[in-house]
C-alpha cells in the first residue's frame, strides 16, 4: 500500500479479506464441473435459475450496500468488516454453485438454446462482479495512483466511486425472450391437446347416442 495515503482500518481489512475472495472466485471459474446432468424439461430448468440468477444478485448487491455502509462508517470495526466480507463470499459461492449445476447439463440435449444463453448469463454476471472485485481490490492496494488515473486531487480527502453495474445485460435479455417464447408456444401446444382432447371426447358422445339409439327397442 503506498505510503502517499493514509486509509481507515477497515480499507485495510477489506484488502485483506476481498483479495482472497476474488483470487478463489477467478480460479472456481476456469474450472468446469463435469457434465453429468440430465435435463428432461429445458424450459422449467430455465425458468428456475433465472428465478435463482434475481435472487442471488439481489442478495449479493443486498451485502454490497452494507460494505458501503461499513466504508462510510468512521468507527466501523475489523468485526464489521469482516462480517461484510464474509457475507459476500457466501453470496458469491451460491452464484458459483447455481453456475456449475447449469454447467453440469450435459451438452448433448436436443434443446442446447436456451442452456447456452443460460450459462452465458451467469458468465457475464460473475465476470462483472470479478472485475469489480479486482477494481476494489486495486483500489485499496493504492488509492492514490487510482486517483492519479482518474484525474482527481490526491492532497485531500478523495471519494472513490466502484460501481457494480449488472443491468442491461444482453444475454439476460435473449434467455428471457427464449423462456417467454417457449412458454408461449407450451402453452398453444396444450391448448391445441386439450381442443384435440374435448373434440374426441364429443365424436365419442355421438357414437355412444348412437349407438344407444340403434340398441333401442324397435317399435
Amino acid at each position: 500500500m503506498s505510503n502517499e495515503s493514509t486509509l481507515p482500518r477497515w480499507s485495510v481489512v477489506f484488502d485483506e479479506a476481498l483479495r482472497p475472495i476474488a483470487r478463489k472466485m477467478r480460479a472456481r471459474m476456469d474450472t468446469p464441473p463435469p457434465q453429468t446432468e440430465q435435463v428432461t424439461d429445458m424450459l422449467e430448468f430455465v425458468s428456475c435459475y433465472l428465478k435463482k440468477i434475481r435472487g442471488e444478485v439481489g442478495q449479493l448487491c443486498d451485502e454490497i450496500g452494507e460494505l458501503n455502509r461499513v466504508a462510510s462508517t468512521a468507527d466501523a470495526s475489523d468485526a464489521d468488516a469482516y462480517r461484510t466480507a464474509a457475507r459476500i463470499e457466501v453470496r458469491l459461492e451460491r452464484l458459483l454453485a447455481s453456475y456449475d449445476e447449469v454447467r453440469c447439463v450435459n451438452s448433448s440435449h436436443a434443446d442446447t438454446w436456451g442452456w447456452s444463453l443460460l450459462i452465458d448469463s451467469y458468465r457475464e454476471i460473475l465476470l462483472r462482479i470479478q472485475d469489480w472485485l479486482d477494481e476494489v481490490v486495486e483500489v485499496l492496494d493504492d488509492p492514490i495512483s487510482i486517483a492519479k488515473k482518474r484525474g482527481l486531487p490526491t492532497q485531500e480527502v478523495v471519494r472513490l466511486t466502484l460501481t457494480l453495474n449488472l443491468a442491461g445485460l444482453p444475454q439476460l435479455e435473449k434467455l428471457t425472450h427464449w423462456a417467454e417464447r417457449q412458454a408461449a408456444a407450451l402453452a398453444a401446444a396444450r391448448a391445441a391437446e386439450e381442443e384435440d382432447f374435448a373434440r374426441r371426447g364429443r365424436q365419442l358422445a355421438l357414437v355412444a347416442f348412437g349407438l344407444g339409439w340403434l340398441l333401442g327397442d324397435d317399435e
